[in-house]
């Protein structure tokens, strides 16, 4: 019942070399101070800006932005485009987190929309955090060079690697950078979402099995998006959750279908079930709020010590949480082994299966 709406590239292999490189070498030049800098040159924009007048071929110097030309339908009154002048500057990702919010769930709705801006939100993470990556030889090669070099110097590469044509070999005026040019490359950051940030969980995993030993439980959540009613109500059905009537709750194929038609509802919905059963029943809060530390208490396994957990979505593109827990205080491996040696915690381990 649930069809995939789009592709998104996670990755950003469809980022151009140069231009990460570029981004790379801006990145150098404000790593060694605090600047400020717009970020919607990491996209096409709509409307585009004339080289000779500076005036744009369609609306005002005030709409920019490429989501208002993209996107007529959701600002039809030219009011609400992100990144245009306003009183006070919002970022584009909490603009982006208001229009998901709206009342009237247009933005939500409009599966393009989303797309569009995730895919933006994405390709900014991985520019933005682009570094320069060198071998060791050819850094004690270059390293009187290197230390030689200015902030001036990385912020004009920038500038000339931008200008240039993305399949056109960079020329740049500065020879210390046009030699080590061919020893460094654009490293994409880990951004949420893409096969690298997987990769770091790998690490995190191997670290704490060093520090506390393997875990004690794996866990499968799978909340059923298209039969909770509470999934419903996100999606902006009227039902009374107090007084809950199932024969007049929408059936199977409708709560499929407003499921399918609004995914911002079904991953809100996987979110609140998600932190409801982890700080509830696992007795962990704050796991899901950005910044907040963790606070372990008591759960129905224990005292959680320490937890891992990987999103992924089904074939039908539902989300589910993998997650692998250690708990305080629970037996090393050789120690179940000794103990599985005695009969009174083999009948123990028994009776706990029988009372499962």
């Amino acid at each position: 019942m649930l069809q995939s709406s789009g592709v998104v590239d996670v990755d950003g292999v469809d980022i151009p070399d140069a231009e990460l490189t570029a981004h790379a070498f801006a990145n150098v030049a404000s790593a060694q101070g605090f600047s400020i800098q717009r970020g919607a040159s990491f996209v096409s924009e709509y409307p585009r800006r004339d080289i000779d007048t500076g005036l744009l071929s369609i609306g005002t110097p005030s709409d920019p932005s490429h989501l208002g030309g993209g996107f007529p339908h959701l600002f039809p009154f030219g009011e609400g485009i992100p990144e245009t002048d306003r009183p006070v500057k919002v970022p584009y990702e909490q603009h982006a987190q208001w229009a998901l919010d709206f009342v009237d769930r247009r933005f939500r709705l409009d599966t393009r929309y989303i797309f569009q801006v995730f895919g933006v939100i994405q390709k900014r993470k991985i520019c933005a955090s682009a570094a320069l990556q060198i071998k060791r030889s050819s850094y004690v090669q270059y390293e009187a060079a290197i230390q030689g070099l200015s902030h001036d110097d990385f912020t004009k590469a920038a500038e000339e690697e931008a200008s240039q044509m993305p399949a056109a070999v960079p020329k740049f005026t500065n020879p210390t950078i046009a030699a080590l040019w061919r020893h460094l490359t654009a490293v994409r950051s880990r951004v949420p979402g893409s096969d690298e940030s997987r990769m770091q969980m790998r690490p995190m995993a191997f670290g704490t099995i060093a520090a506390k030993g393997p875990p004690d439980i794996w866990l499968t959540l799978n909340p059923p998006d298209t039969q909770d009613p509470i999934a419903q109500v996100l999606t902006g059905q009227d039902i009374d959750l107090d007084v809950f009537n199932r024969l007049d709750a929408p059936s199977m194929s409708q709560r499929s279908t407003h499921i399918a038609q609004d995914p911002f509802a079904a991953a809100q919905y996987f979110r609140v079930i998600l932190s409801a059963v982890v700080s509830t029943l696992l007795g962990v809060e704050g796991c899901f709020n950005d910044g907040k530390k963790l606070v372990f208490k008591e759960g129905i396994f224990g005292t959680v010590s320490a937890l891992i957990t990987a999103f992924e979505t089904q074939g039908r593109g539902t989300l589910h949480a993998h997650m692998i827990l250690w708990l305080e205080g629970s037996p090393s491996p050789s120690l179940v082994k000794k103990l599985l040696t005695t009969q009174s915690f083999r009948d123990r381990v028994s009776r706990y299966h029988q009372y499962l």
